[in-house]
């Protein structure tokens, strides 16, 4: 269509991408560095909730060892604190994500100045669903994760052992 307009009018047309290469010369860089940062948040939140439950176990080690003195089995133990850790994960990553979508909505009030992008104003923000529900899937996957040592760890007590003291 560009040769074809261009013949017809006496104009050279030419395709944007290739006349700005420079633009998009460090995507795939900065792609790789926001996937590594993401992951790395995720990681931090996954020891801070791990270390919330393995503190928590030690605190409530005499009220564990009185619920399984009373007939509760490993099994119940474990999901007690499984259940605990995706409540933590099911509010973090909604707060998180209703933070995030505030915040990219109010960086879309930020003006942008650039000689490249004549007709931008502000800086554009992705809504994408798909965005926010691997958010959520993330966020519940990490602390999951980060909750299933501590749970384990806390099925495993004996309680006559922390009953004699």
């Amino acid at each position: 269509m560009a040769l074809k307009l261009g013949n017809q009018y006496a104009y050279k047309s030419s395709d944007w991408l290739k006349d700005n290469p420079f633009l998009f010369e460090g995507e795939e860089l900065q792609d790789f560095v926001f996937e590594c940062i993401a992951a790395s948040i995720l990681l931090v939140a996954g020891f801070g909730i791990f270390n919330i439950l393995n503190m928590m176990i030690y605190e409530k080690m005499k009220d564990i060892s009185i619920i399984k003195a009373m007939g509760f089995n490993d099994k119940d133990v474990r999901m007690i604190f499984m259940i605990q850790a995706l409540i933590i994960g099911i509010i973090g990553s909604v707060v998180g994500l209703l933070l995030g979508y505030l915040f990219s909505w109010a960086m879309t009030f930020v003006p942008f100045e650039s000689d490249f992008f004549v007709s931008m104003e502000h800086l554009p923000m992705c809504y994408d669903v798909l965005y926010y529900i691997l958010g959520l899937c993330f966020g519940l996957l990490t602390t999951a994760t980060a909750g299933y040592l501590p749970s384990r760890k806390a099925a495993r007590l004996d309680p006559i052992t922390i009953l004699r003291g």
